[in-house]
């Protein structure tokens, strides 16, 4: 479930509540709302939530990074300096007119009247089959189709949880008056050119047999950004990708509510399992660099910890659920072919026939159905021994603006997890997944769309040029293919002439390759890594 807020128009805001169910209960859930408001306005403790809460709401304010363009942050900040009753200092922090000097009884009194129960309206957004939809109207600028019911609400006595209310973060690691002097300091900093990246390359800090250390320095961001690829020293075959990704659903179900606080505070994180088709669980972490560190060791002990007592997390019940849980996954990949609203999956469709065919290690659905049917919780215990007590590949990539001593201790941190820090004497290689067409050989497939809304016909052509080793032919299919963007754009804008562009293309590569020098074509022609379809 999803709980935000959203502004319609001035002075008009909506409380929304994005989740997923099977049968919608409107009364029940009115009543867990109004519920968690009174357990919250007679919690003894009321001031300190809302000072934790302050500084959280400060927090975020100042570490926050917008992932607009600069052009629509000018354009967001020109329309809020047209607000007359919005103070300069305001921006910083949100752009609205916040009142910090507030009491307790004003807070209740407030959440009181705006919580009015007889001024509520509900609107639900969704296919409500078993709706009458006689008398549905139809909104003349959107073409929606809506109706208005009478709320019949009754309150009733429901035995709920207690809820849960933050008084304290840990993850803030950093005081109110800390907080407003970084904010203040930020609204006096003078204006001038920003600082680019002169080198966004990663640097190798340090590897050996079984591991490497990247660093991409950045001049600009509070954030830091660290990735690890553990990629296991198993064989890439069905059964392993499944239960790596059964794995990985245990994790990410167990860590979700145990980090809530962090997503709180702009930390982020991610699991992956299976990266570019090999048995591997790749991990993403994001956050501040004030409190990174402590945020990524409590992070990696928790997976220790679970990896550790594995047999206790992983009960038969559980273990049915993430495995119902993936199964539904690949169906709905399996149906969306199928969904009448998507209008142009023809597309889709093809593309992702295209990597099934084209792509190494990747295993049709129809493998991995019958896989799931044999596959037992011991599976994924065996597994879980494995990762915790064998060798493997691990890649540590660190973000932002940091020191090459800061990698190494996140580096530390890390190690606790994956222990590639241990010696090993044994050469390991790094696996590659790499696909290569049979030389003379074309292949041609056929799908049927089964879409009646999208009655396109798509034609895929891939062609292989040559070997990833050849770097010279790369870099020359690379500028071919910028021509052709070239071609594609122009045909976009000048359309009544794109008959004309796209006959043109029929003699663009002998063009490119005339204007390079006589050895460069010689040696073109004459690769045997060309392969001609």
């Amino acid at each position: 479930m999803y709980v935000f807020t959203q502004t319609l128009s001035i002075n008009n805001k909506v409380l929304i509540l994005e989740f997923e169910t099977n049968k919608l209960d409107l009364n029940l859930l009115i009543n867990a709302i109004w519920a968690f408001i009174d357990h919250l306005l007679s919690n003894p403790n009321l001031e300190i939530t809302l000072d934790e809460y302050l500084k959280i709401f400060k927090y975020n304010s100042y570490f926050t990074t917008s992932n607009i363009n600069s052009i629509d942050g000018i354009s967001n900040l020109s329309q809020t300096l047209h607000d007359k009753f919005l103070k300069v200092q305001d921006l910083l922090i949100g752009g609205t007119d916040y009142n910090f000097n507030f009491s307790i009884d004003e807070f209740i009194k407030c959440t009181r009247e705006i919580f009015n129960i007889e001024n509520l309206n509900v609107i639900i957004l969704g296919n409500q089959e078993k709706l009458n939809h006689d008398g549905f109207l139809k909104d003349p600028y959107y073409n929606f189709e809506y109706k208005i019911y009478d709320l019949d609400l009754c309150f009733q006595n429901y035995n709920f949880p207690k809820f849960y209310i933050l008084e304290s973060n840990p993850y803030v690691k950093i005081s109110h008056s800390e907080l407003n002097k970084l904010i203040n300091e930020s609204m006096n900093v003078k204006s001038g050119p920003i600082k680019l990246n002169e080198n966004i390359e990663p640097k190798l800090l340090d590897y050996s047999n079984n591991y490497e250390i990247w660093k991409i320095k950045t001049n600009t961001s509070f954030l830091i950004q660290t990735s690890f690829q553990i990629n296991l020293s198993i064989s890439n075959t069905v059964e392993n990708f499944i239960l790596i990704e059964l794995l990985t659903s245990l994790l990410g179900e167990i860590l979700i509510s145990k980090f809530y606080n962090c997503e709180l505070v702009t930390y982020s994180w991610c699991l992956n399992s299976n990266y570019v088709n090999l048995p591997s669980i790749s991990v993403y972490i994001s956050g501040p660099n004030i409190g990174f560190e402590f945020f990524l060791s409590n992070f990696i002990n928790e997976i220790k910890r679970i990896l550790v007592e594995i047999t206790d997390y992983l009960t038969y019940k559980k273990f049915v659920q993430i495995k119902n849980k993936l199964i539904l996954n690949y169906k709905n990949l399996q149906n969306e072919g199928e969904v009448e609203e998507d209008d142009d999956n023809s597309m889709k469709q093809i593309i992702a026939a295209s990597i099934l065919l084209l792509e190494d290690g990747i295993f049709s659905l129809e493998e991995r159905f019958e896989t799931l049917e044999i596959i037992e919780k011991n599976d994924v215990v065996t597994l879980v021994d494995k990762i915790l007590n064998e060798y493997h590949c691990v890649i540590v990539l660190v973000f932002g603006n940091v020191l090459n001593t800061d990698v190494f201790k996140i580096d530390k941190i890390v190690n606790y997890l994956t222990n590639h820090q241990r010696i090993n004497l044994k050469e390991m290689s790094k696996p590659i997944n790499q696909s290569s067409l049979y030389l003379t050989q074309n292949y041609f497939s056929t799908i049927l769309n089964s879409n009646l809304k999208d009655p396109n016909d798509v034609h895929y052509y891939y062609i292989q040029i040559c070997q990833r080793s050849n770097e010279k032919l790369r870099y020359k299919t690379n500028k071919v293919e910028s021509k052709m963007i070239e071609v594609k754009k122009k045909e976009e804008i000048y359309q009544e002439s794109s008959v004309v562009e796209i006959r043109n293309n029929d003699n663009l590569l002998n063009n490119f390759y005339d204007n390079d020098d006589d050895d460069d074509d010689d040696d073109v022609n004459n690769n045997d890594d060309i392969y001609d379809y």
